[in-house]
């Protein structure tokens, strides 16, 4: 039996570290078979990678891409895809959808996606939770690489990207209470379990 494979995309300070920790935790009180992991990161070489993407603040758009794919290519490999293989379902805290959102403005999106699906291995999350945020309503700039008016492109960008893939997407109002959200996102965790 394989794995499922959950991502949880949106713009910064949306909460999606919140529910994935809470969803961990949920799969764990079931006693079921679960990974929590991370991009940029969620690996040794991942998280040296991570360390370099937020000290450089001036890398040319195509060098921070293929440091993102070159940290998605190992984190598949290493660890996603031989935890789905196993039957563990995977919580991964942003994925290839964030690549398509932040680096969108600079390269072209059809681009984007081929590399990502080279370095996921054709792999497709089972679901997707957008936690939906107006960045003005809890944004800073303090310590943050992206101002307020390209964090409003990130949120449309993420917006096109639900819109256009229904099936995977569930878009979630993240001004909700943090256990409104979860019990929405664990709605959708049981369906996918019951088709396995």
């Amino acid at each position: 039996m394989r794995g499922l494979f959950f991502t949880f995309e949106g713009v910064d300070g949306a909460g999606k570290s919140t529910q994935v920790d809470l969803l961990t935790h949920w799969f764990q009180d079931l006693d079921l078979p679960v990974l929590q992991t991370k991009e940029p990161g969620g690996t040794p070489l991942g998280d040296d990678l991570r360390e370099i993407l937020f000290m450089y603040h001036d890398l040319a758009p195509l060098a921070e891409l293929f440091l993102f794919q070159a940290d998605r290519a190992q984190h598949f490999a290493q660890v996603i895809l031989p935890a789905l293989e196993q039957g563990t379902c995977v919580l991964s805290d942003r994925c290839f959808d964030s690549t398509i959102a932040y680096q969108g403005a600079a390269l072209e999106i059809p681009f984007l996606d081929l590399l990502s699906q080279r370095a996921m291995v054709g792999v497709t999350p089972t679901k997707t939770f957008l936690l939906d945020l107006n960045p003005e309503e809890r944004y800073t700039v303090i310590g943050n690489r992206f101002d307020l008016a390209q964090q409003q492109e990130v949120r449309e960008r993420f917006l096109a990207r639900a819109m256009a893939d229904p099936q995977r997407f569930v878009k979630i109002d993240a001004k909700q209470s943090e256990q409104d959200i979860h019990t929405c996102i664990v709605e959708h965790v049981k369906k996918e379990l019951k088709r396995i």
